[in-house]
């Protein structure tokens, strides 16, 4: 239910709180006085498009505000739970922030969501009604997914079961017409692939051989140097007498004589004698390396030859070697899955066959459950319209079934109507009036209200088209309505506003030279003198006040005898 909504600088609105109560609330004013601004700015916490020009004339930003009460409503509790969003004293607190430059805020319950998940969250907290809204319920869509609604979590979970049928067909199908080409592409296809896959393997790459093969080759072409600098530090390690391992022994020998006088001299020998033997040891690695070292020019030019080699397939398929063979790997699967086409295709038109009779099951199952329902909406549908003066009204839901595959079935649903005895059904688009759409769409929202547990309904002006003596009836099915949701209704009639728990009246004043608009709660005398405003025009009579209050006292009368069941 809808408690409180503050609205901040928006069009003439500098600072608006309303409060709503449980039961029938109702908005009047005259027009122009701000009725449209005040259902706007709700439209922008429950998600919709924010308007910058919505933004008061000199102000930075503008800022709306709506708490709920969530009470019994579990769809809410589930929603915020799966959010891993915190359910506050069973309060749901929305705030929207909209700026001139275009920045967009909102909030649910202090953490920063997105609009989308605002329009997720409050159409399980609030439906709204507004004056256009009744044209949409000319469109086939529309009329089917008002049938759903009514048919509710049976035919919900078989619309589940449909969509995960044809989800699953169009994967499969898509698998089916992507995976294939032409015969002609395909031999094509399969001819580059074989030549690179062969290209690849007969060069029978090593990962990381490149790098070896490189530091080989410069050393094969630095042989000669090389084979010097051994030579020569073989000579300077190991000669006879001017040899550094001769001198560093003598060096060794000579502290190792004295070395008993002072632990300084028996330092100083121990590392002359260690030296000695890391010397000598670094002397056998050389003499190794040089007996060993031979150069190989044909050796050269194979790992010349090798590394053009692997340079080619480098520019080719991939900038290492390991790149290569990973394009290789894909080249393989990719021609397995081509030799093998035949043996796929097979597989896949036997999934698709599959997939299609699975959906035409769950289609079959669908369309069964909405006959039903549209069996037991038609005659509800009836007796609403008798109840709104539309006695000789006769209703029908009519759903054809077809081949054609989509998300939502088989069918094609389409409202029928005739308002006049003896004649014959017509689509609901070819025959209703302004005045009729309204009173379907009410019929409507009333018996589908009654399938959810949304709080709050709010009716923006839906009885534009309709009589004063309709009216009447209107009001009694809000009041009706309101006994199991909080209904806001936003109205010209003075019938329907005669019958509000919550009266509510919408100004528009001069103030400091700026005009704003502001609301506030009426009673007694001033509602009598609201109503009887909205009756006629002009100077509010004596007479007038006199008619509105007798409208009132009834109203309140017939409101006793709904609730008291009577």
């Amino acid at each position: 239910m809808l408690q409180r909504l503050i609205i901040e600088n928006i069009a003439l609105i500098e600072r608006l709180e309303l409060e709503f109560f449980g039961g029938f609330n109702v908005l009047t004013g005259e027009t122009g006085a701000g009725k449209s601004i005040i259902i706007d700015s709700l439209g922008l916490v429950l998600g919709e498009r924010a308007n910058r020009e919505l933004i008061s004339y000199g102000c930075s930003k503008a800022k709306v505000e709506a708490f709920f009460s969530t009470d019994n409503c579990h769809a809410v509790h589930e929603y915020l739970e799966q959010n891993e969003i915190e359910l506050e004293d069973g309060e749901v607190t929305i705030s929207r922030e909209i700026y001139a430059s275009g920045k967009n805020v909102c909030r649910l319950n202090g953490v920063l969501v997105n609009a989308n998940t605002l329009r997720e969250i409050t159409s399980l907290l609030v439906d709204i009604h507004g004056q256009h809204e009744h044209q949409s319920l000319l469109s086939p869509a529309s009329q089917a997914h008002y049938l759903d609604a009514y048919a509710g979590v049976r035919v919900e979970s078989a619309k589940h079961d449909v969509f995960k049928a044809y989800s699953e067909y169009v994967r499969v199908k898509t698998e089916l017409e992507a995976g294939f080409m032409p015969e002609s592409e395909r031999a094509q296809r399969i001819d580059i692939l074989s030549f690179q896959l062969k290209e690849i393997d007969n060069c029978a790459l090593v990962p990381g051989e490149d790098g070896e093969l490189e530091e080989e080759q410069r050393i094969l072409s630095n042989s000669e140097h090389i084979m010097m600098a051994l030579e020569r530090c073989c000579a300077l390690l190991n000669g006879d007498d001017s040899g550094a391992l001769s001198g560093v022994k003598s060096a060794s020998d000579s502290m190792c004589a004295i070395a008993e006088f002072s632990p300084k001299y028996a330092e100083a020998a121990q590392k002359l004698e260690e030296s000695y033997y890391a010397l000598e040891d670094a002397a056998y690695v050389v003499r190794d390396m040089r007996t060993s070292f031979e150069y190989d020019p044909e050796r050269l030019d194979y790992i010349g030859g090798r590394l053009y080699q692997i340079a080619g397939l480098k520019r080719k398929y991939g900038a290492t070697i390991e790149e290569i063979l990973q394009f290789r790997d894909r080249c393989a699967a990719e021609l397995e899955k081509l030799t093998s086409a035949d043996e796929v295709r097979m597989r896949l038109e036997g999934e698709l066959k599959a997939c299609i009779e699975h959906y035409k099951e769950c289609a079959r199952a669908l369309t069964e459950l909405r006959r039903e329902a549209a069996k037991t909406l038609a005659d509800e549908v009836i007796g609403q319209l008798g109840e709104l003066s539309l006695k000789n009204s006769d209703f029908s839901v009519e759903i054809l079934s077809s081949d054609d595959i989509s998300p939502n079935g088989s069918d094609k649903i389409e409202f029928y109507i005739t308002t006049n005895k003896g004649e014959p059904l017509k689509p609901l688009n070819k025959v209703a009036s302004g005045g009729e759409m309204s009173r379907i769409m009410l019929a409507l929202k009333t018996i589908i209200a009654g399938k959810d547990d949304i709080g709050t309904l709010i009716f923006d002006e839906i009885d534009t088209g309709i009589s004063g003596r309709v009216s009447s009836v209107v009001g009694e099915k809000m009041v009706r309505t309101s006994m199991e949701h909080q209904v806001i209704c936003i109205t010209h009639s003075p019938q329907i506003a005669a019958f509000a728990d919550n009266h509510l009246v919408v100004e528009k004043r001069e103030e400091s030279n700026k005009t704003h608009t502001f609301v506030r709660a009426i009673s007694g005398a001033e509602r009598a003198s609201e109503l009887a405003r909205i009756m006629g025009s002009g100077t509010i009579t004596e007479s007038a006040e006199r008619h509105a209050k007798e409208l009132i006292d009834d109203c309140e009368a017939i409101k006793m005898k709904i609730r008291l069941g009577q």
